[in-house]
């Protein structure tokens, strides 16, 4: 089948919702601190599941790092600006 000129693979598209859905997940377990939620998550991208949905093309281990990395990332830019913000307020 072929979407806007390009072979549409409905499966694939269903493969990917998946995987972003428990990068996003993860996201959320993360941020909010939800341990069990994260252990879940982790445990699914090191899954033959996750290996089967991403056709062994992409390193479960890689995706829970750049996850991690995202949100030490995203950790440290609200730290900074809340830092500013407090400086400002008592200037």
């Amino acid at each position: 089948m072929t979407h806007g000129g390009a072979h549409y693979d409905p499966y694939r598209e269903l493969a990917l919702a998946i995987v972003v859905q428990a990068c996003s997940d993860y996201t959320f377990a993360l941020a909010g601190n939800n341990r069990q939620l994260a252990s879940d998550c982790e445990r699914f991208f090191r899954s033959e599941w996750f290996r089967l949905l991403v056709d062994d093309r992409v390193d479960g281990e890689r995706v829970i790092e750049g996850v991690r990395n995202q949100h030490r990332q995203r950790r440290a830019v609200k730290k900074r600006l809340a830092a500013e913000r407090e400086r400002k307020g008592k200037a």
